[in-house]
């Protein structure tokens, strides 16, 4: 979207004995800063639809559609296939996570974007290769990440980068990305775990 200053605009169009008249100037400013208004608003509402300049309750709602909260610790129930709440219709709503939204119990903004793009690809996996590979490197936010099948319907993950993101729940994490019935043999981590 091309930005404008439409009192700029406005007098740029105005004949030269109209802008030499006080009244006609200010009138043209004033309708000129009400569109600058109205496209500060709606360029504002463009980027909230953009998930990755959304923040604060906007992140909210964008959580909510697709199950996540930001005050729920333990999200790797949700990262698995087929789950119930996938096909449940959902309403955009205040989350109750207390009256600070950022407060030490909730996560910041980017650790719920990250969580939210780990939902969402969890929510629309078919279980390949490549859907894993990226559900598993949001979770950790590694740089790589190898499956390889050592046996029938058994995998080894070897998770390489700079800034790998580590709880005690990441093997049970992935362990629920993968299709039920695929036992995971081993989680290599590679680089500086966080």
């Amino acid at each position: 979207m091309q930005i404008l200053d439409y009192q700029v605009e406005a007098l740029k169009y105005a004949l030269p004995y109209l802008r030499t008249n006080e009244d006609v100037v200010t009138l043209l400013k004033a309708i000129g800063l009400r569109f600058t208004n109205l496209q500060t608003a709606i360029v504002y509402l463009l980027n909230t639809l953009d998930i990755r300049k959304a923040r604060g309750v906007w992140l909210d709602y964008a959580g909510a559609e697709v199950g996540a909260q930001r005050d729920e610790d333990d999200y790797g129930n949700y990262f698995c296939v087929n789950r119930l709440h996938i096909n449940e219709e959902k309403l955009f709503y205040f989350l109750t996570s207390g009256t600070d939204p950022e407060s030490p119990l909730s996560l910041n903004d980017a650790q719920f974007l990250q969580k939210i793009f780990a939902y969402i690809g969890a929510n629309t996996s078919c279980c390949t290769r490549n859907e894993n590979i990226a559900i598993i490197k949001t979770i950790t936010n590694a740089d790589s990440v190898i499956i390889k099948k050592v046996a029938h319907c058994t995998l080894t993950i070897d998770i390489t980068g700079n800034a790998l993101i580590t709880t005690q729940n990441t093997i049970r994490y992935i362990q629920q990305v993968l299709c039920d019935g695929v036992f995971l043999q081993e989680i290599t981590l590679n680089g500086k775990a966080l």
